[in-house]
This record gives structure tokens, sequence and C-alpha cells, in this order.
């Protein structure tokens, strides 16, 4: 048999490339453990350091230190130094002596402030505040309320007012509606005999309509319609004749509020409707008289102009 031959190991092109990319990433994540990448290829391993040799360095190319020329300007001439344009500012010649002479001339003596002894050891209190405030007590100002008391004091009599006015709408809302009569609870109202009256009459025009459509009903009810449509009247025929009975046995009818809102909402909100309906009645009388004023005035002009036609017919005639 003859030998096997292994074939030869297989190397990667890119083992390079890898290296040196997995260093750049240790390099960028581990920055602070190293000093980064070298910058200068790594020694090869045939050539280390033998025993007497002397300690390699790597072949780093000097750095060229620039260095500054200095100049001597000892025989050289220096540039000319400009000239200044501002002239300097005049003195002014002041006699300070005289003009403190005329301070001290101008200055008035300073008035002693009014005094009084007031015990026979010679107490001395000064009158300068006593008459300040005998001043400020015979001004016309003094004792007076201030300007800004009188508008709040408008200003809360207004909202006061407005309250009561507010709180007398309420109640004359609660005792119209019957909201909280005889111990009830304010969340049922009870209705008036005016709204008891028109249900009944609705519930009674209600019960006559359907009678005579049962009255109408054919006498064999031999399909399922028509049994139905029986069935279905006799059922509401029945429903009436009990809420006309319960209405009618019942002075007193008491309905739950559907609108929770506080009474003063709802005031104002029908304060604000009866506002609104007055002057949408108001402008409709306004455009009515302005209408019937439009045709009083087209008619005047129509008279006018007849006259004038009929004038000069006559003149015509005349003629």
């Amino acid at each position: 048999m003859s030998p096997t031959v292994k074939s030869p190991r297989y190397k990667s092109k890119r083992k390079s490339i890898v290296k040196m990319s997995d260093k750049k990433a240790k390099a960028k994540y581990n920055g602070h453990q190293t000093f980064g990448l070298a910058h200068y290829e790594a020694p090869q391993s045939w050539n280390y350091l033998k025993k007497g040799q002397p300690k390699k360095y790597l072949d780093v190319p000097a750095t060229k230190i620039d260095k500054r020329e200095f100049k001597c300007t000892v025989n050289c001439k220096s540039s000319p130094v400009p000239k200044c344009s501002v002239e300097n500012p005049k003195r002014i010649d002041k006699n300070y002596i005289k003009e403190n002479i005329k301070k001290i001339a101008a200055i008035q003596p300073k008035e002693p402030c009014p005094r009084r002894v007031d015990t026979p050891r010679g107490t001395v209190k000064d009158l300068a505040h006593l008459l300040q405030m005998i001043k400020i007590r015979q001004s016309e100002e003094y004792g007076r309320i201030p300007e800004y008391l009188c508008k709040r004091r408008k200003q809360w009599a207004k909202e006061r007012k407005m309250k009561e006015q507010q709180q007398l709408a309420v109640d004359e809302y609660k005792r119209k509606m019957g909201i909280g009569t005889m111990g009830m609870n304010e969340n049922v109202y009870m209705i008036d005999q005016e709204t008891r009256q028109k249900l009944l009459d609705g519930l009674k025009e209600n019960w006559n309509e359907l009678s005579k459509q049962f009255l109408k009903l054919p006498v064999m009810s031999d399909t399922l319609p028509k049994i139905k449509r029986k069935m279905w009247l006799e059922q509401e025929i029945d429903q009436l004749e009990k809420d006309v009975k319960l209405v009618e046995s019942h002075p007193y009818i008491y309905l739950e509020r559907q609108d929770l809102r506080p009474y003063e909402e709802i005031v104002a909100d029908e304060l604000k409707r009866e506002a609104t309906e007055k002057k949408k009645k108001i402008k409709e009388k306004e455009n009515q008289e302005r209408q019937i004023t439009q045709v009083e005035d087209e008619q005047q002009e129509q008279q006018s102009e007849d006259k004038k036609e009929e004038d000069v017919e006559l003149k015509i005639l005349n003629y």
C-alpha cells in the first residue's frame, strides 16, 4: 500500500486583514488599557536580541524643531511714530475760592426745630411731629374712605344683589316645578295641572286611534301577520287604559329629573334663553315696522308721482 499524502494545510488569504481589524476593534474598545495600535511594524521573530548585542531601537525619523530667527534691529531704522491729530483740550481757569465764597453765601441757616418743655425738670419734646399730625388732620382727605374701598363696596353690593336675584330665581323655579315640596327629594319635580291635562288628552287620543284601527281589523285572523297585528293592538290598548287610569287617579304626579345639573346653571340657561327670545322678538318687531314704513314710503312716492302725472295732464288739457 502506498502511503497517503496529506494535502497542504489551508491558509486563508484574508488572515492578515482579519488580524488587523481585530487589533483595531480591541484598540477602539480597550483604548484605556493600551497605547493604541503600533505605528511601526513589529520586529521579525528570527531577528531576536542576542547575547552581547546592544539594545535595538526603532529607526524613527528625527523631528525638525523650528527655531525662531531673531534679527538685530540696532542699525535698522524703525518705522516713524504717527502724529497725533487730536489737540489737547484747553484748561478752564476756575477760581475755586470765589466759587466756595458764593456757595457759602447762598446757604441758608438751619432753622431750629420747635420744641416744648413738659416737666419742671426740663424735659424737652420736639413739636415737628405734632405739627405734621395737625397738618394731616386739617387736610381735606383726612378721615375720608379711600376711592378703591368705595369701588369694592359697590362691586360687593352688585355681586350680593346678583346672588340674591339668582337665589330668588332658583326658588321660583323650584316652586314652579314643585321641587322639594311635601318633603320630597330634590331630584324629583311635580308637573303642573296643565301638563297633566295635556298628557291625559294625548293618552286618550292615542287610545281612540288604536281602537279605530282595532275595529277595522278583519273578522277572520287566519294568517300569522293578522294574528300578530291583533295581539299588538290589544296589548297597546290595554297599556293605554292602564296609563289613563293611573293619571286620572293621581292628581299630583312627580317625575325624576333628567338634567342633574345644579339649579343655578339650569336657571341661568333659562334666563339666557328668555333673553335671546326677547331680543329675537324685538328684532322681528323692528323688521316688521321697517317693512311697514318702507311700504308706506313707497305708497307715498307712488301717490306723489301719480299726482304729478295728473297735474301734467291737466296742464296739457288747459293748454
